[in-house]
């Protein structure tokens, strides 16, 4: 057996939950796919407390052999390879992925790539990256079952997201209040996971069936777990609410994703639409109307 296969792969974590949750999804895939052991680096999330390390509980419904760890010394060590990255561009990317390195936009996605992989850093947004991910959907759905919220027994859901999109409308793109026009149009409850309920509460406020939830009123999960129990879903141009969304098709339920993903992407492209989603024109806010 070649010695790199007996080292673990090593990701590392960052971002929000939903982010997170791509990274966990990944590290799976890897692991079943190499048959490797693989190591997650929580140490990113140290140094940024907004964001927090939140998988802790859920590994325990992992049935594969992903570790979670902080190590200093590792994570030194592969943030010096990421920044030579980030200087070469994908010159420096073509250059390191030939001793296992590898970073986005390069990643190991065919089997010959990741079994030599060694370091790999992403965000993962791609359904394209991932063969398993239902067993990853059944193990989050078991955690989610475990968080006790009352709820309607039949609702519509939509995610509004703001946050840190609005210093990045021209990369990521702000949904418009007419992408959820079909949501709020219809009949029954409507409840709406928003990280701006200020906002939300200007665009339908004055609807009697409507409840708007903030993050003072839910945690990063609590919002997956809410939006995974409605019957139908408009997720917004985000990961937290695609993972909702993923569970929530499993349950039987309908998910509407927003198409194209981000403003910079093609209008065809179908990167984030997992099987069972369904696509709708997305309607972006313009950056004179913020």
């Amino acid at each position: 057996m070649d010695f790199k296969n007996k080292l673990p792969i090593i990701l590392l974590s960052k971002g929000g939950l939903g982010n997170q949750l791509f990274v966990y999804a990944y590290a799976h895939e890897l692991s079943i796919r190499t048959n490797r052991k693989v190591s997650i680096l929580t140490n990113w999330h140290k140094g940024n407390p907004a964001r927090p390390f939140e998988l802790n509980k859920l590994s325990l419904y992992c049935g594969h052999r992903i570790n979670l760890a902080e190590n200093f010394l590792l994570y030194k060590i592969f943030n010096s390879f990421s920044r030579i990255q980030s200087r070469l561009g994908i010159r420096g990317s073509r250059i390191l992925k030939s001793i296992g390195m590898f970073q986005e936009p390069i990643l190991p996605t065919s089997q010959e790539m990741m079994s030599k992989a060694i370091f790999v850093e992403g965000y993962f947004q791609n359904f394209e990256n991932f063969k398993n991910i239902e067993q990853i959907v059944i193990e989050l759905k078991n955690f989610i079952e475990t968080i006790e919220i009352v709820l309607p027994d039949d609702f519509s859901a939509g995610h509004l997201r703001r946050g840190d999109y609005i210093g990045e409308v021209d990369n990521f793109g702000l949904l418009d209040p007419k992408y959820y026009e079909t949501l709020v149009g219809g009949n029954g409850n409507i409840l709406i996971c928003t990280d701006d309920r200020t906002l939300a509460m200007k665009y339908w406020g004055s609807l009697p069936r409507l409840t708007v939830l903030g993050p003072d009123e839910l945690t990063p999960w609590e919002v997956v777990a809410v939006l995974s129990k409605s019957t139908e879903l408009y997720i917004a141009n985000s990961s937290l609410s695609w993972w909702a969304g993923m569970v929530q098709m499993n349950k039987g339920g309908k998910t509407y994703i927003p198409q194209p993903w981000f403003t910079t992407f093609n209008k065809n492209d179908r990167r984030m639409v997992a099987k069972g989603m369904i696509p709708k024109n997305a309607i972006w806010i313009n950056r004179a109307e913020l």
